[in-house]
């Protein structure tokens, strides 16, 4: 008869095999390499819902910028207490893998943005979490952005991803 493993023995496993990961001294820089749409994901927790009424945001749902949403990243930017973070999926897979390796630029990303400040920003940030980023810079088109309104346990993602229509 086979026992189930226990979660304590999971946890071990977990723990042990990431002890080991990050102890890996031959992991040469550039060993993962990651192409995608990078993001700058631009984070505000609120504690009411006017920022989703002004703008027409239902809580937990992901959707793709209109019109109607084209100052919402001004105004995410300008407030107190925003968190910034690299993101899209492709770069998200990147930055896990970091975390796991601990190690910095084991992993690379190839992406495009804009010459703007969202772009300066996401730079910064990729390369904090250890990613070596080596975006194309794209004068005639801004950087990808994805607003993350936080309102208790409800996260509401709106996606500007102007930057690759531009393409």
């Amino acid at each position: 008869m086979k026992r189930a493993l226990s979660v304590p023995l999971l946890l071990r496993c977990s723990r042990a095999w990431r002890i080991y990961v990050r102890n890996m001294a031959d992991i040469p820089e550039g060993i993962l390499i990651g192409f995608g749409n990078p993001l700058l994901d631009i984070t505000k927790i609120v504690k009411d819902k006017i920022i989703l009424e002004k703008y027409g945001l239902s809580e937990n749902a992901a959707i793709i910028a209109e019109e109607k949403h084209s100052q919402l990243f001004i105004e995410l930017s300008k407030m107190d207490d925003i968190i910034y973070s690299a993101g899209g999926a492709c770069q998200n897979s990147m930055r896990i893998f970091q975390w796991i390796i601990s190690k910095p630029y084991r992993a690379y990303f190839v992406g495009a943005i804009g010459t703007d400040n969202f772009g300066e920003t996401l730079e910064k940030k990729a390369s904090g979490d250890g990613v070596r980023a080596l975006y194309q810079k794209r004068p005639e088109a801004p950087t990808g952005t994805c607003a993350v309104i936080v309102n208790g346990s409800n996260r509401s993602l709106v996606a500007n991803l102007d930057e690759i229509a531009a393409r």
